[in-house]
């Protein structure tokens, strides 16, 4: 039953969506909750949001059918946190957004989920340890 519904679920990924980035993203996700790895579990469905930096950890907590206390309890656990996963994931995503040619710092910004520029300059300085225009 659960190879099954993997299966539809996987085709029906394929049809709807040709990147092979993000069918691996998905494989990734499924994988995860398989194995029970909360760490994994959160990572992948934050990666898999629209918005990432508008995640919340009790959405991702109703998602995995467990209470907030409960997630944020088995993150600790691991040695993380709901916020230092959603840094990790937003952190992952702007580099892929610079590689792949976009290097506006506004266009980033925007794309990530933060309205204010100076906001992401700040962000981008404590994820990389340098400012946005010394980065290269």
């Amino acid at each position: 039953m659960l190879h099954e519904n993997l299966k539809t679920q996987l085709d029906e990924h394929i049809r709807t969506d040709g990147d092979f980035r993000e069918l691996a993203k998905f494989l990734e996700c499924r994988c995860a909750q398989l194995t029970g790895d909360p760490v994994l579990q959160v990572e992948n469905m934050l990666r898999l949001a629209e918005s990432a930096r508008y995640m919340r950890l009790q959405t991702i907590a109703d998602k995995m059918a467990i209470s907030p206390r409960s997630l944020t309890l088995r993150l600790h656990r691991n040695g993380t946190t709901f916020v230092q996963l959603r840094d990790k994931v937003l952190k992952e995503r702007c580099l892929q957004l610079m590689e792949s040619g976009t290097t506006s710092a506004t266009a980033l910004a925007s794309t990530l989920g933060y309205s204010n520029p100076a906001y992401f300059y700040l962000i981008f300085k404590r994820w990389m340890g340098v400012n946005f225009k010394d980065y290269k």
